[in-house]
C-alpha cells in the first residue's frame, strides 16, 4: 500500500499516531539486539505483513499503514492514552539491545502488544520483519489550525511545500521563479 504524502495527510491526519518500523531483532543469551540495517520488503510481502498485522491490531482499534517499505505508522485513539508514551527514536536504537529502550508510559500495554506481534510475524516462513519498533507518537489533531489568510501562503516548487500549506490550512502558491540568496 502506497500513497502519497498529501493523501496521507488527509485520509489519517486526525488519528494519533506512532511510527512503527519493521525492525529484524536477534536474540542473544542475555539481550535482544536490533539488527544495524533495515529489512528490505518487495511489495508483495509488505501487503502481506500489514495485512496479517491489520487483522489482528483492529481489535484494539489500532491500524497500520506503510508510508514507504521502511516506514510504517500505527494509528488509533488508544496510541495517546492517558499517560504520555515515551519511546526512543529508531536511529538511536539500530545495533542496540532494546530492553531499556523500550516503550515507557502504560508499558504493560504496549509490551503484550509488541511481544504480540512478534508472535504473529513469528508464524511467517523466514522472515525479513520480525518486529517493529515504535517512537514517536504525535497527535496531529492536537496541532493548532492557521486561520487561513492573506498572509499564510506557502510559495514553493515541492511536496514539501505543498504538504506544509495543506497541514496548516494555508493556501499554496506554486513558485515558478525564486530568487537565489548569497
Amino acid at each position: 500500500m502506497r500513497i502519497t504524502v498529501i493523501g496521507w495527510i488527509l485520509v489519517y491526519r486526525p488519528q494519533p499516531l506512532l511510527c512503527a518500523d519493521p525492525v529484524f531483532l536477534k536474540s542473544g543469551l542475555d539481550s535482544v539486539v536490533m539488527q544495524p540495517v533495515l529489512p528490505s520488503l518487495p511489495a508483495d510481502e509488505l501487503a502481506t505483513l500489514l495485512a496479517l498485522l491489520n487483522q489482528h491490531l483492529v481489535e484494539d482499534g489500532l491500524q497500520l499503514v506503510a508510508q514507504q517499505p521502511q516506514r510504517w505508522y500505527l494509528m488509533g485513539e488508544c496510541v495517546q492514552g492517558d499517560v504520555l508514551l515515551q519511546t526512543v527514536p529508531l536511529s538511536q536504537a539500530l545495533g542496540q539491545s532494546i530492553f531499556p529502550l523500550l516503550p515507557q508510559g502504560e508499558k504493560r500495554y504496549w509490551h503484550r502488544l509488541l511481544n504480540e506481534i512478534q508472535m504473529l510475524l513469528h508464524t511467517r516462513e523466514n522472515p525479513a520483519v520480525n518486529a517493529l519498533w515504535l517512537w514517536g507518537a504525535a497527535n496531529p489533531a492536537s496541532l493548532p489550525v492557521l486561520q487561513t489568510g492573506e498572509q499564510q501562503t506557502f510559495v514553493g516548487a515541492s511536496v514539501t511545500a505543498q504538504v506544509m500549506a495543506l497541514a496548516t490550512a494555508a493556501r499554496y502558491q506554486v513558485a515558478t521563479h525564486l530568487p537565489i540568496f548569497h
